[in-house]
């Protein structure tokens, strides 16, 4: 799976993950750096602009897998797993 190897190393050390298509992209980051709870997952998407960026957190390392693979795809259904709330910049 995409990036199912990198996901797994997620940790406070190597605690963020990235994957782009040019001015969209799905990020994850862990734990208290990526301002969420320790041991959670912060679940980013963006969708070209800013007011289109959206965010969740997540408790399942497999949340991280489906989205980043779900992405690669073109296949939009892991967005339908969580409450996404939009971040303003």
């Amino acid at each position: 799976m995409v990036g199912e190897a990198a996901l797994g190393r997620l940790s406070p050390e190597n605690w963020f993950a990235v994957l782009d298509r040019g001015d969209h992209y799905v990020q994850a980051g862990f734990g208290e750096q990526a301002a969420t709870r320790g041991g959670w997952f912060a679940l980013e998407h963006r969708e070209g602009l800013p007011d289109r960026h959206f965010r969740t957190e997540v408790a399942d390392r497999a949340h991280l897998v489906r989205a980043f693979t779900g992405f690669a795809a073109a296949d939009d259904n892991w967005r339908r797993e969580c409450e996404w709330q939009r971040l303003n910049f």
